[in-house]
């Protein structure tokens, strides 16, 4: 009863708070305390004698779950823009905000999407070479940011990952003519860009018009790519047998 043995403890290390004579532990944690705590009590007595508790506390994070991904490929053509919207939701909202960024992406390193940070609205604009052409992988992070180490992994983000099929378009050109004088003939070329590979096409049909006032149409022939791939048929109308329906121009 004199109270010689009287323990006192003290909280050396770590989060939270201790009862000095109880030794009751109690630790309220917010989300800022999310991650790997390491806890250090001492317990002493009135002649010098102590002894050290250690126990580790882990405050762990609701991460982020993705509720809006595409689940079809997005399909464009060369030179266009492909978009898309990823979003997410946060059971504990937070640490902080949710940021979205660009976690992968297998295409060319020329034209990276672009992520909004804080929509999740996703970019990327092709062009008209043929290394932007085929069926590409982009994939979306989005985080609450809660702290993640190696020592002490937490739970913090979601991905989101979608495909965009590039395909091209056929670029057709007409050849202009010069110096041609009324009554007189030439020849102009029609050409179809060939730069980029691999392309199968079955057909095609043209609607070229001109102004037939001072011009006319005497005859069509196959050109070399036509006659190279062997195709079954070439045929050409003019005139009301255009085929174009009510908006064919004046010389069709």
């Amino acid at each position: 009863d004199c109270g010689c043995d009287a323990l006192t403890y003290t909280l050396m290390e770590g989060p939270g708070g201790i009862n000095s004579v109880s030794g009751i532990y109690s630790f309220a944690a917010t989300a800022q305390d999310i991650g790997c705590h390491h806890v250090v009590v001492k317990v002493a007595d009135n002649y010098g004698g102590e002894d050290i508790c250690e126990f580790d506390i882990t405050v762990n994070n609701n991460p982020p779950e993705i509720a809006e991904c595409p689940d079809e490929t997005i399909n464009i053509f060369w030179g266009q823009t492909a978009t898309a919207t990823v979003t997410a939701t946060d059971l504990d909202e937070g640490p902080s905000a949710l940021v979205y960024t660009l976690e992968s992406y297998n295409g060319p390193v020329s034209s990276e999407p672009v992520v909004n940070p804080t929509t999740g609205e996703v970019s990327w604009t092709t062009a008209e070479t043929n290394d932007f052409l085929g069926m590409f992988q982009i994939c979306v992070k989005v985080s609450d940011l809660a702290p993640s180490t190696v020592e002490c992994p937490i739970p913090n983000s979601a991905v989101c990952c979608f495909n965009v099929l590039v395909e091209p378009k056929f670029r057709v050109t007409i050849e202009k003519s010069h110096d041609v004088y009324l009554g007189h003939y030439t020849d102009l070329t029609i050409t179809l860009d060939d730069s980029y590979e691999s392309m199968e096409m079955g057909g095609f049909d043209l609607l070229i018009a001109y102004d037939a006032s001072i011009l006319s149409l005497v005859d069509a022939s196959p050109g070399a790519l036509l006659e190279a791939c062997g195709w079954e048929y070439f045929t050409y109308r003019h005139g009301y047998n255009g085929n174009c329906g009510t908006g064919c121009p004046s010389g069709p």
